[in-house]
């Protein structure tokens, strides 16, 4: 009878022991997949500044040329008796 006890406490600790470790593992595996997901979206965060800092500069880049277009750039101005103002 004692030997039979032992068996079944011996099988139940076992079993909860296994199910404890299935726990960690599986916490272990869903901190792993959210560590993951952040570093994805830190990836993502980081591409999608670049392009918008990429789109500014596109941008900057193109009023200034637009602004320094010689077609842009005028005479100075003349007073009413035609002579230049500097």
């Amino acid at each position: 009878m004692k030997e039979i006890d032992i068996r079944m406490l011996y099988n139940n600790v076992f079993l909860k022991m296994k199910s404890v470790m299935s726990k960690n593992i599986l916490k272990d595996n869903l901190i792993a997949l959210q560590e993951q997901k952040i570093m994805f979206l830190e990836k993502e965060i980081y591409l999608f500044k670049k392009e918008i800092e990429d789109m500014v500069q596109f941008y900057d880049d193109k009023s200034e040329a637009f602004l320094n277009h010689p077609s842009k750039k005028k005479d100075p101005p003349f007073n009413f008796l035609g002579n230049k103002l500097e």
